[in-house]
């Protein structure tokens, strides 16, 4: 079972730990001194989605997974996508991770949606006055 301790244990048994190193331009093989920047694996976390740091070689994919959902708020177009699917009673089966790891990778455009850089809704082309009724309802939340 992966949790946070156990990808703790195992960073923490890494050479250098608590520092890794970052490639500035994203570049994992550009190993050119002004390219390398020593940080703290906090400084790596508050970044895990737009810094390349070599902490990453030592955890799995399903653990970097497990680390970008606790780390990284849910993006609104989550919430209203669910919203809209219950609405429309259509079914709705995606992960908050999709959405995280779609909006960190510079998708803007869901099912008929817009979002800005952070996830948040812009537009809604598909149903226009849904989004209007969506922030009204969260408002009475």
């Amino acid at each position: 079972m992966t949790t946070f301790a156990t990808i703790m244990d195992k960073l923490k048994a890494t050479e250098g730990y608590p520092t890794f190193i970052r490639h500035k331009n994203g570049d994992i093989l550009d190993n050119r001194a002004e390219n390398l920047e020593a940080v703290l694996l906090r400084d790596a976390f508050t970044h895990i989605n737009d810094w390349k740091v070599d902490w990453v070689c030592y955890v799995t994919e399903l653990e970097r997974t497990f680390l970008v959902d606790m780390l990284t708020p849910t993006p609104e177009v989550y919430d209203y996508i669910k919203w809209r699917a219950e609405k429309e009673e259509t079914g709705f089966d995606l992960s908050p991770s999709f959405f995280k790891f779609a909006v960190h990778r510079g998708i803007r455009n869901f099912f008929g949606s817009r979002t800005d850089a952070t996830g948040g809704m812009v537009e809604d082309r598909r149903n226009p006055g849904f989004l209007e009724e969506y922030r009204f309802t969260r408002m009475l939340i």
